[in-house]
C-alpha cells in the first residue's frame, strides 16, 4: 500500500495480522447490519448458504436460544474450523459441504 506524505509517497507494510484485524471488524460490522434486518427470535432455524468459517452462525448463536443453525459451504478445510464452533444456550449447529450454486 502507498500512501502520499508531503509530495514522497511512502509505501506501507500491511501485515497478515493487520489484515486479519480488518477482515474481522468487518465482519462483524456485516453481521451486526444482517442481524439488524432479520427478524430471529428462539425457535427459528438459519441455513447460511455459503457460511465461510461461520461467523454469522456464531454471531447469532451469541445472541440467540434455542436456534437450529446450519452452514453450507464447498470448502471441507472452513467447515473443519466450524466444527470448532460450541453452540450456546439450546442452540445446535451442523455444518454441510455443498455448492451453493447447486441448490
Amino acid at each position: 500500500m502507498h500512501t502520499l506524505i508531503r509530495g514522497l509517497f511512502v509505501t506501507l507494510l500491511v501485515t497478515p495480522l493487520a489484515q486479519a484485524q480488518d477482515f474481522a471488524r468487518a465482519q462483524d460490522r456485516l453481521d451486526e447490519k444482517l442481524l439488524a434486518l432479520a427478524d430471529l427470535r428462539p425457535g427459528l432455524a438459519v441455513l447460511d448458504v455459503g457460511c465461510g468459517f461461520g461467523g454469522t452462525l456464531e454471531a447469532i448463536n451469541s445472541r440467540q436460544v434455542r436456534m437450529d443453525l446450519c452452514g453450507l459451504n464447498v470448502d471441507p478445510r472452513q467447515l473443519a474450523l466450524c466444527a470448532g464452533l460450541r453452540a450456546g444456550e439450546g442452540n445446535r449447529f451442523s455444518w454441510v459441504q455443498g455448492d451453493a450454486c447447486a441448490l
